[in-house]
């Protein structure tokens, strides 16, 4: 059985001492992203709530969302009357399966990426969602937490709401920037012709994550430790490790220890990601340089035209 690790959606900001300088970086961003054959920058008002509303770009392919920017500002310490500007930036579907769209959205990632190298507009990485993606059957796959999080997780037995999806910890009431997990069948959201089941993991960074490669890395194997995914042939020992797991939640009095005690007995059917392909995605986005994507003629061809406007991968990214 095959597996690979995948970069799904990569959340980038840039921040500035003044809005002048802001409006500047946006007015020249959108003027670049524009004077690409095939994409546009649409701004759409967002209800936030409360009557308010706030403006964000949405860059489009024909009817396809390529990335959303957002712009905003916050003061980082309430004793001082400076606020900080920012520019967000998410790509989101990196990996859908869809050669055409998935090779837009990564060039598009680069070639902004490239831009703000050019231009040294100084950027870093806020939002990563990576993924263990696994060509075998939803029914055949699992997913454990065994190291606790700040996020309270759900048992093993526990119902939930969708069948071809699982969720490892509930919804916090606050933006956390613990690592959190779900495991679905990626065969029937994407409607795929071959078998394909996804464990996502979602990384929000501090400031203090991203001050270097080394403190990237360190917060992404940290994350990934907490979980463990697997692949089982056999769903008669599926059940029994499920049972297991069942009973580390309900009676032990040391969830690590026993989750350590089930993982040790089946080490040889766990997938793990590989961390070194993660980093070298990263690395290239902050040095690639001189890089301006152009859409290949035999894609747009392939592509839909239609008025109904496509969020794959955005769904949910700013509630």
């Amino acid at each position: 059985m095959q597996y690979s690790t995948e970069i799904d959606s990569i959340g980038l900001k840039c921040e500035f001492n003044r809005a002048s300088v802001q409006r500047d970086k946006l007015s020249g961003l959108r003027a670049y992203i524009n004077s690409i054959v095939g994409l546009s920058v649409i701004p759409k008002e967002r209800i936030i709530g409360y009557g308010a509303t706030i403006l964000e770009y949405y860059v489009y392919y024909k009817n396809i969302t390529i990335a959303i920017i957002k712009t905003g500002a916050y003061r980082a310490n309430k004793s001082i009357e400076e606020n900080t500007y920012y520019i967000n930036i998410v790509s989101a579907g990196l990996k859908s399966y869809d050669d055409c769209i998935d090779e837009i959205k990564d060039s598009f990632l680069l070639t902004i990426c490239s831009w703000f190298n050019d231009n040294r507009v100084n950027f870093s990485i806020r939002e990563l969602d990576c993924n263990i993606d696994a060509n075998c059957s939803y029914i055949n796959f699992h997913v454990m937490q065994v190291r606790s999080s700040p996020n309270r997780r759900f048992n093993a037995n526990e119902e939930q709401m969708f069948t071809t999806t699982r969720y490892l910890q509930r919804k916090s009431k606050y933006k956390s920037t613990a690592t959190s997990a779900l495991y679905y069948d990626k065969q029937v959201k994407e409607n795929l012709d071959e078998e394909l089941s996804r464990c996502e993991f979602k990384f929000i960074f501090k400031k203090e994550h991203t001050i270097s490669m080394d403190s990237l890395y360190k917060k992404i194997s940290n994350g990934f430790n907490r979980y463990a995914v697997y692949y089982f042939s056999n769903l008669k020992l599926k059940e029994d490790v499920i049972i297991a797991q069942g009973q580390v939640e309900l009676y032990a009095v040391n969830k690590a220890r026993g989750y350590d005690n089930i993982t040790k007995q089946i080490e040889q059917y766990r997938l793990y990601p590989n961390i070194n392909y993660i980093m070298s995605y990263i690395e290239r986005l902050f040095t690639i340089r001189n890089y301006k994507m152009k859409i290949k003629e035999d894609f747009i061809d392939l592509l839909p035209i239609d008025t109904t406007n496509r969020l794959s991968g955005f769904e949910g990214m700013f509630d």
